[in-house]
This record gives structure tokens, C-alpha cells and sequence, in this order.
């Protein structure tokens, strides 16, 4: 699968059968969902569309969290992303970088001199065909952060 394939379509089987461990007891992931148009879904990010999800748990409710989520992959995937359009607060820029500290999430575009930062508790992260859309849990557009996905 090429980038925006494994991006649409996050997780992939494989990435469930090593990270989020459905049936494996104490080790299952606790953002693992099924519902919607997959069989799987990562909700970790997924803001108001987790309302329409059942989490899989299995037998596990050990409230596990095993990887990143789709944060990680585009963060391991962010040179895909550069010379992207950046949409936020009405004005357009070219992005340049996603870095992370243990709680924050920091945005930069146009040089890296300017960028948006969000706490990743209150994070949410939506994906379609054409867009990225960061933002924050909640407040639906208010203050959120598109990255558009011309391909």
C-alpha cells in the first residue's frame, strides 16, 4: 500500500495484528474499535466519531495503549507531508514539521518559525481522501489545523 492507502485505511491488518493484539487479553489496545465502513478502527484520536464505535476489548479491560496511533504513523511519515498547504486561522502556509514532547503536539509551517500546538488529551484527528484535519476535541473547525493532501 502507498502512503495515502495505509493513511485511509489506518490501521491496516497488519498494523492491528502487531499493535493493537484484538483477543489477547491484557495486552489488547484500548482505542481498537470495530464499527463503520472497517473492521477495525483506531479511536485514539477520533474525537466525536468514537461516539458511534464499540470498543474492542475482548475479555481485556486493561485500559492498554500500544502505540501512537495515527499520530505516529504521520509523524514517521511527515516528509510526505512537506510543501503541503497548510490551512489555520484563515490563512494559507507550506508545511514543514510535526514534533512532539510528552503531551503537546507542535504544528510548523512556512520555515518552521511559525505553527499551532495542541494538548494530544484533547486531540483529534480526522482524515479523508484530501485533507488532515488537527484540531481540538469537541469545538468542531474552531482553531483546527488542515494539511491538504493534493495528490
Amino acid at each position: 500500500m502507498n502512503f495515502l492507502e495505509v493513511l485511509l485505511n489506518f490501521p491496516t491488518e497488519e498494523q492491528v495484528r502487531k499493535f493493537c493484539k484484538p483477543g489477547r487479553w491484557r495486552e489488547t489496545c484500548s482505542y481498537l474499535a470495530t464499527g463503520g465502513h472497517r473492521l477495525w478502527e483506531c479511536v485514539k484520536f477520533a474525537g466525536s466519531k468514537y461516539e458511534n464505535k464499540q470498543i474492542f476489548r475482548g475479555p481485556s479491560t486493561s485500559g492498554n495503549d500500544n502505540c501512537p496511533g495515527i499520530l505516529g504513523f504521520l509523524a514517521d511519515n511527515q516528509d510526505r507531508l512537506k510543501g503541503r498547504t497548510v490551512e489555520y486561522g484563515g490563512s494559507q502556509n507550506v508545511f514543514e514539521a510535526i514534533e512532539m514532547d510528552d503531551d503537546t503536539l507542535h504544528i510548523f509551517w512556512s520555515g518552521g518559525e511559525n505553527g499551532v500546538s495542541y494538548g494530544l488529551k484533547d486531540l483529534y484527528i480526522a482524515v479523508d481522501r484530501w485533507k488532515v484535519v488537527f484540531g481540538i476535541k469537541g469545538l468542531g473547525d474552531i482553531g483546527s489545523t488542515i494539511v491538504f493532501l493534493s495528490w
